[in-house]
């Protein structure tokens, strides 16, 4: 699964840290093992807001193009 959160430092997911969205921007989608019954996360937030959600990935290997760039 991926997980699409924005608003946190970090997430815990089964006690395993990945990554956050500290500003909000919205661009983090992290890879996810999902275990099979009751799943944990537990979100480090600094802000106001929290948005989350499972997605599905629509294909095995995907790139996320919504990475903003640096200038050249």
């Amino acid at each position: 699964m991926l997980l699409e959160a924005s608003g946190h430092g970090m997430v815990y997911v089964n006690g395993q840290p990945r990554t956050g969205d500290p500003y909000g921007t919205g661009y983090v989608r992290t890879p996810i093992v999902l275990e099979v019954g009751t799943n944990q996360f537990l979100f480090s937030c600094a802000r106001d807001e929290l948005r989350a959600k499972l997605v599905e990935p629509e294909r095995e290997v995907l790139f996320n193009t919504a990475t903003p760039r640096c200038p050249t």
